[in-house]
């Protein structure tokens, strides 16, 4: 048998997802069919195509490359791409074996819900279990009706032994990450039951790999610049102390970050952490709340949590606080003393605002009625209201921090547009509006190769945007998404683009998660103008809201842009031409070295050259796209 795992990334339009997304339950799993059932062979998709490619690209390599069984790990952030590129799999080849498991198949998920017929297998369990018994020919003896389908449950007391566990970088099955990165699994299993999470209900043992791996990796693998050390709360375990004093003997320059509980940690052991390696960590406080935190089933004593969180950051650890709003037992008010508290603490940099999700398997689940929660049916399962909370509640409260904070969650708001001609996958294409006009379905299947793909479109006389509304409409029923580019000297008109975007709106995963964001945040479709004028671009700067102005920086305007920069209430969005690049490099760099989001390049090689020049972590990844002319 000839296995292919698959693990999609969460894609949004500045590719800012790549350095989180690790198929690291795909490299575990292929690890272990590999190491153990030596009649079959398993393989997971190549990084390149992972993390970049379209779902046409993905089949045509599968097809091509004589799979008979393909697994899809799914996570909330990947189930209904997984589902329709499943689908069209089927459609392509209806012999392929497909195979669905990962933390987002149980007995409860919506994707359960009706009928998919075009899925062989659905199980919910640790992945080696499930191929033990598969191979066995035993996984029909745990079959249970679920929704529409059938689901093979993984039984509660046979979760696999910690030998069993094929850590993939050990075992050279995972590389390390262009940045130099590379996660490691420590724990399986959580010490806590908490009702909004469902790792700790799906296993119910804790069960901890060799801790030597990370040490050796440390030793031997002089490649690796930071580890993501997988354990939900790495200081729970009794041996927490000689870990530390084992990372602090090898003296060594690779930066460490985990979660763990800040609960007890006073400065004395906080400066250990930190010799240890630890630059960064997760800990998650949810809230102060303690009625709150006790209906979750978390044990937590809040003062000295925050007494821990406070030594930590005193020895130099950079924190990432996270606090959700909308728990049950919470309310507004009692959220907002959690979010004063915290701030007059000093940890106010450190927070992480974070809705409620409401998960499939989770004790919560349970407790809709009890609550009067409302949840969104589908990834990523927000809360929309409860008993005590409302929308608005929520938005407010966001609102309320990042106002407190001066802390505004942004997107990226500047496309890529360099790219190399030779390059097998085209990113973006170049064209006129009149051949923006004569786009059809088939043309888009033929040019679009990427999962975030641009258009760059040329326009030279007044604007149709009768023709745009068509182009957008083709956009629409595709599941990529999109920058669309208009290289125009004349002022747009916001209204229109705003009454097309909203036109062509849907139902999908990244509208979802932008729930309580900005309403533009959540378009699949973002909408820039690149412009030369320069007393035109400061006007439509500030009158744009759902167009994105961007100062296209040439001869032409280079000594007005340097001359009126703090003009501007904030620094603008700027696209800068080979041209002019070695002249502005100095000023960018004062300017601009903490909003890389809002500067991009005509060269790859001046994009470099800014990046390390800013002190900044430059990631060379070992291929580049191509942007096409029509």
């Amino acid at each position: 048998m000839k296995l292919l795992f698959i693990q999609l990334p969460l894609i949004d339009h500045g590719y800012n997802y790549i350095g989180g997304n690790v198929p690291y339950a795909s490299a575990t799993l292929t690890a272990y069919i590999n190491n153990n059932y030596k009649e079959h062979h398993a393989e997971y998709l190549p990084y390149i195509l992972t993390n970049f490619t379209s779902d046409n690209v993905i089949i045509k390599y599968i097809l091509n490359s004589g799979y008979d069984t393909v697994c899809f790990c799914n996570y909330l952030w990947n189930i209904e791409r997984h589902l329709k590129l499943g689908k069209n799999l089927k459609k392509a080849d209806k012999n392929i074996t497909l195979i669905f498991g990962g933390p987002e198949i149980c007995i409860d998920s919506f994707a359960l819900k009706s009928r998919k017929s075009y899925v062989d297998i659905f199980f919910s369990g640790e992945g080696e279990w499930f191929f033990r018994e598969y191979f066995s020919n035993r996984h029909a003896e745990f079959i249970v009706p679920a929704g529409a389908n059938y689901l093979i449950v993984q039984p509660r007391k046979e979760d696999i032994a910690v030998d069993e566990i094929c850590e993939p970088f050990v075992h050279n099955y995972l590389n390390d990450m262009p940045d130099g990165s590379v996660f490691i699994e420590l724990t399986r299993g959580c010490p806590f039951r908490c009702s909004y999470c469902f790792y700790s209900k799906n296993s119910q043992k804790i069960r901890e790999t060799e801790f030597e791996n990370i040490i050796n990796i440390i030793k031997h693998k002089k490649s690796i610049k930071e580890i993501y050390i997988l354990s939900p709360t790495f200081n729970g375990n009794n041996k927490f102390g000689d870990r530390l004093d084992q990372l602090i003997k090898l003296k060594h320059d690779v930066r460490l970050h985990t979660e763990l509980k800040a609960e007890g940690i006073d400065f004395k052991t906080a400066q250990k952490i930190y010799r240890a390696g630890f630059k960064s960590l997760e800990i998650g406080i949810q809230t102060l709340n303690k009625k709150a935190l006790k209906t979750a089933g978390r044990r937590a004593d809040t003062e000295s949590e925050i007494i821990g969180l406070q030594n930590l950051q005193k020895a130099g650890i950079e924190l990432k606080i996270g606090i959700i709003p909308g728990m049950p037992e919470d309310t507004p008010d009692d959220f907002r003393k959690t979010i004063d508290t915290l701030i007059s603490k000093g940890l106010g940099d450190a927070l992480e605002f974070y809705p409620l999700m409401i998960l499939p398997g989770t004790r919560i689940r349970e407790q809709i009625e009890k609550y009067e929660i409302k949840y969104q049916d589908k990834p990523p399962y927000f809360i929309k209201s409860s008993r005590d909370f409302s929308m608005d509640d929520i938005l407010d409260l966001k609102e309320y921090l990042e106002d407190a904070t001066e802390l505004y969650a942004t997107i990226s708001k500047n496309p890529d547009l360099t790219g190399s001609s030779e390059s097998a996958f085209c990113k973006g294409i170049a064209l006129s509006f009149e051949e923006m006009a004569d786009f059809s379905a088939e043309k888009l299947d033929e040019i679009i190769n990427t999962n975030v793909f641009s258009f760059i479109i040329e326009v030279s006389e007044k604007i149709n945007y009768h023709k745009i509304r068509d182009f957008f409409t083709l956009l629409k029923n595709r599941e990529e998404l999109f920058n669309v580019i208009f290289r125009c000297q004349i002022e747009m008109d916001d209204d229109e683009i705003y009454d097309i975007l909203k036109f062509v709106q849907k139902d999908n995963l990244f509208r979802r998660i932008h729930l309580y964001d900005e309403w533009k945040a959540g378009n699949s479709i973002m909408v820039y103008q690149f412009i030369e004028d320069f007393s035109k671009f400061k006007r439509i700067n500030s009158e744009y809201y759902y167009i994105e102005p961007v100062l296209k920086v040439t001869p032409r305007n280079v000594t007005l842009l340097k001359k009126e920069i703090k003009s501007f209430d904030e620094v603008p969005v700027i696209f800068v031409t080979s041209s002019v690049f070695p002249e502005l490099l100095s000023f960018i760099i004062l300017h601009y070295t903490e909003y890389y989001d809002k500067i991009s390049f005509e060269s790859k090689d001046d994009y470099r050259i800014f990046i390390e020049k800013s002190k900044g972590d430059y990631i060379d990844f070992p291929f580049e796209f191509c942007i096409k002319n029509n």
